[in-house]
């Protein structure tokens, strides 16, 4: 039976960032009810998550379920939440031109079994990086770092919030670096972070507004509540480098900074459930 399932999964080209067919909407409603009492839309789609190694495994007994994550089409893509940039909600549009809208808890299990009755849906099909930019936001939610609860405390949140609007076609993400000895440090109210901060943005070229952008980002931080000095190789404390052009060694060291909850490391309660490159 095993053999017969298996080769029909395969047969069907089931893999992580298959959508459900049509014919699999009710099933998936129900479960997204059952799981997580969250009602179903006509027009919500249900993508696979799980790993293309699970997905595909040879022993139904150790991996009995896939997981799927429910996502809806908007009009437009707000520039705040694509790229990964927040880890509740994900907006992004397809090499399709479809935008689409997933919430990270709104994931729910299918028999893996079931998948051997139908096919992956022909009218909508996720490119390798479309693949790798949902996994990899989802496995972000588990391992983001931390910053010092007073360093959060502040920055200025809604003001990030602006920047990052009126920036959205420029950049794609924030990283920040802090000195080892400031890390895991709740700083005194006359005592300041001395942070670094990479400006990411997406593609090979810095946009032409370069200077125009440090200077706003840097408005961010007054200078009687940050130190904001160049490091001991010259480097500046804010940087604006392109996907392309960023080193290996910046990438290792720096965070990026998610402007929507910056994470505390003592939340008082549990929090809710469970980038576009190519």
């Amino acid at each position: 039976m095993s053999e017969a399932l298996l080769k029909a999964l395969s047969g069907a080209g089931w893999t992580q960032g298959s959508v459900l067919p049509a014919d699999m909407h009710l099933m998936a409603s129900q479960r997204l009810k059952a799981e997580l009492d969250i009602d179903s839309l006509p027009t919500d789609r249900f993508v696979i998550v799980s790993h293309p190694c699970d997905v595909a495994s040879r022993d139904f007994d150790k991996e009995p379920w896939v997981e799927c994550l429910r996502f809806q089409s908007i009009s437009a893509v707000d520039g705040v939440k694509n790229y990964g940039r927040t880890p509740r909600e994900l907006q992004t549009q397809l090499q399709s031109g479809l935008c689409i809208k997933l919430i990270a808890y709104e994931r729910f299990r299918v028999d893996r079994r079931q998948l051997a009755d139908y096919k992956p849906t022909l009218d909508l099909s996720l490119t390798g990086s479309e693949r790798r930019l949902i996994a990899g936001w989802l496995a972000r939610r588990y391992d983001r770092y931390a910053f010092p609860d007073h360093f959060n405390d502040r920055i200025d949140r809604d003001k990030l919030e602006k920047f990052l609007k009126k920036y959205k076609a420029e950049l794609s993400s924030v990283l920040v670096n802090l000195p080892d000895h400031q890390q895991d440090a709740d700083l005194q109210e006359h005592e300041k972070y001395s942070p670094a901060f990479v400006l990411l943005a997406p593609g090979d070229r810095r946009p032409k507004n370069e200077s125009e952008i440090l200077k706003a980002f840097k408005s961010l931080f007054p200078a009687d509540q940050w130190d904001l000095q160049e490091d001991a190789a010259g480097n500046e404390p804010i940087r604006l480098r392109s996907h392309e052009e960023i080193s290996l060694l910046e990438y290792d060291n720096f965070k990026m900074l998610e402007y929507e909850y910056l994470s505390n490391r003592y939340p008082e309660s549990p929090a809710a459930p469970p980038r576009l490159d190519s």
